[in-house]
């Protein structure tokens, strides 16, 4: 019975180590993503604070937590999205840089960087905005640099962007929903406006309801839209909702300035298996950040073992 009751307290310190205890790497709190979540990418305007860092924003209030940095400070990210099996790929803009990478979405790290984003005449693009295409899983780009307000298809192995043509404005943010519809808010015109994805053409316009000048834009799964930007008279990074006749709600604001919007998608696919984010996030984080609690879990098992013995010789 005592043997029974040993091995029992020693399983439950083991499950108490290795379940019970928050995600750190080092001595921080690893933030761990949940399906749904809306992230942002932090560009280089405005003065602001991590520029090239990739955010988690707060649906409700507008709050940033900051996940980490793929450009190591040196580059402002203006591009953010994800494909439909939870990828997560961003454009990297700096004099001279218009890059394409790819970023852990656990960490904010960087996976890959695929190289310049180029046309077929060896031309840098830059991008302000990305955006991919449900069902395709196709990459779309806005341009800031070179075509500016052009719309670009991108592939996402080679960085290779083609034009489909211009959309009429300077500049501005994309986002699909999760029905195909392609939606662009130009940065200047106070507009809401959808785009056909085959030539960038200009389907429908809306007078947008708030005098804002608008970087990002995400569509959440249920079709909210959402957009983030800056007062024409002021320097805040403000998150607002968008409807579909341009009335804008606000939501609140963050501290860095928000380029691009989008979400964690769910469920995804992982190993050929359809899987929750939330599922494949915590398994992410543990394979970084638990492998710290191994030599722990091992110890408190043998300390375990080690009593279990000498109460056996002692019965």
């Amino acid at each position: 019975m005592k043997i029974n009751r040993l091995l029992a307290a020693t399983l439950a310190l083991v499950l108490i180590a290795g379940l019970g205890t928050p995600a750190f790497a080092g001595n921080s709190v690893v933030v761990v993503p949940e399906c749904g979540d809306m992230y942002g990418s932090v560009g280089r305007g405005g003065g602001t604070s991590n520029p090239g860092a990739v955010v988690l924003v707060s649906q409700t209030d507008g709050s940033q937590t900051f996940l980490g940095d793929p450009t190591a400070g040196t580059d402002g990210l203006s591009g953010l999205t994800f494909d439909s099996n939870g990828n997560l790929f961003g454009s990297v803009v700096f004099p001279g840089v218009a890059t394409l990478i790819e970023i852990d979405p656990v960490t904010g790290g960087l996976i890959n960087n695929f190289g310049q984003i180029q046309d077929a005449a060896g031309a840098v693009i830059k991008m302000a905005d990305l955006a991919t295409q449900p069902g395709t899983d196709n990459l779309f780009g806005i341009s800031s640099g070179t075509n500016f307000g052009d719309l670009f298809s991108i592939d996402k192995s080679t960085a290779l962007a083609t034009s489909l043509g211009a959309t009429g404005a300077i500049v501005g943010a994309i986002g699909f929903a999760p029905d195909g519809t392609l939606f662009f808010v130009p940065r200047v015109s106070l507009t809401l406006q959808t785009l056909d994805p085959s030539n960038g053409n200009v389907l429908t316009s809306v007078a947008r309801s708030a005098n804002i000048e608008l970087d990002a834009l995400g569509v959440r799964g249920d079709g909210t839209i959402f957009v983030a930007g800056t007062p024409f008279a002021g320097d805040g990074r403000d998150i607002w909702t968008i409807a579909t006749d341009g009335t804008m709600t606000f939501i609140g604001n963050g501290v860095r300035q928000v380029a691009d919007l989008d979400f964690l998608p769910c469920p995804v696919k992982v190993g050929g298996e359809l899987l929750s984010i939330d599922s494949t996030s915590l398994l992410l984080a543990s394979a970084q950040s638990f492998s710290w609690m191994i030599p722990v879990v091992l110890s408190v098992i043998g300390i375990g073992l080690f009593v279990v013995s000498r109460k056996s010789e002692n019965s």
